[in-house]
């Protein structure tokens, strides 16, 4: 799960004492964390997409609202974009139903910022696995096998891995569409 084994540690589930905290440093901290629950997978989230400078890609069947509609991992994603003009969010969902019919509040930075927050649906004629991850800059990686069991890992520095989920992640985005159900909202 890591790039070299030999050189990463594991740790355990998180505790969700660290949701506010910036416990594990973006593009230092080698060690794969292991978590399996909303949240350890909440804090471990936000831990990394607040300390982003550039990039934030998300991958999730349809924006989960316990992870997602998390008021410091949006006010972190609302951050990033009005960071700079550089600043770039994809949110890469599955079913936008849901998304739609729940009103989250992160739809709302989407409708807010679209120049820096763009959201799309993937090609269902596409594979895809059910997985979800979150990718941070060029290094950090939050992966979840499958998008409806909170278990996965994170890694805070973990360039390999990032590159290769990143060719998956822009794979799918590159044959994804804009949103008819959320388009029709902004008119």
């Amino acid at each position: 799960m890591n790039d070299n084994a030999t050189n990463n540690s594991f740790t355990e589930d998180i505790p969700s004492s660290i949701e506010n905290q910036h416990t594990y440093s973006l593009g230092e901290d080698k060690s794969t964390h292991l978590f399996s629950s909303p949240d350890s997978l909440r804090a471990l989230t936000t831990s990394m997409i607040s300390q982003a400078t550039n990039k934030v890609r998300i991958l999730s069947h349809h924006l989960n609202r316990e992870i997602y509609d998390y008021e410091p991992i949006r006010d972190a994603i609302s951050k990033l974009a009005r960071a700079h003009s550089r600043s770039t969010i994809e949110l890469l969902i599955v079913d936008e139903h849901p998304l739609v019919v729940s009103t989250q509040r992160l739809l709302e930075l989407v409708r807010r910022l679209p120049s820096s927050i763009q959201l799309r649906v993937i090609n269902k004629s596409y594979p895809y696995d059910e997985s979800a991850m979150v990718l941070v800059d060029r290094c950090g990686v939050i992966f979840q096998k499958e998008n409806s069991i909170y278990e996965g890992f994170a890694n805070f520095n973990s360039a390999g891995r990032n590159k290769q989920l990143t060719e998956v992640f822009d794979h799918l985005w590159r044959h994804s569409s804009e949103s008819q159900e959320l388009r029709q909202l902004r008119l």
